[in-house]
């Protein structure tokens, strides 16, 4: 279902919103979400090292860049 609604949105953010490129950041050790997003389309572009603030674990942790451009879409 995630990847159904996922590839829903980013067909309406190309084909109706004229948009070229679409980015994520997920978290980097959620590679659950980030094989969703590779099953779309999305390619890993790098590690945004110390990215977001980790509230459970009380730390920095990473973030991973995707990104999908137009024709890309699986």
């Amino acid at each position: 279902l995630g990847r159904e609604a996922l590839s829903l949105a980013v067909e309406h953010l190309i084909g109706e919103r004229g948009h070229h490129r679409i980015t994520i950041d997920p978290a980097a050790d959620n590679e659950r979400e980030i094989r969703c997003y590779e099953a779309v389309g999305f390619r890993r572009v790098g590690v945004l090292r110390s990215y977001w603030w980790d509230h459970v674990e009380e730390r920095w942790a990473d973030g991973l860049l995707l990104d999908l451009l137009a024709g890309e879409l699986v």
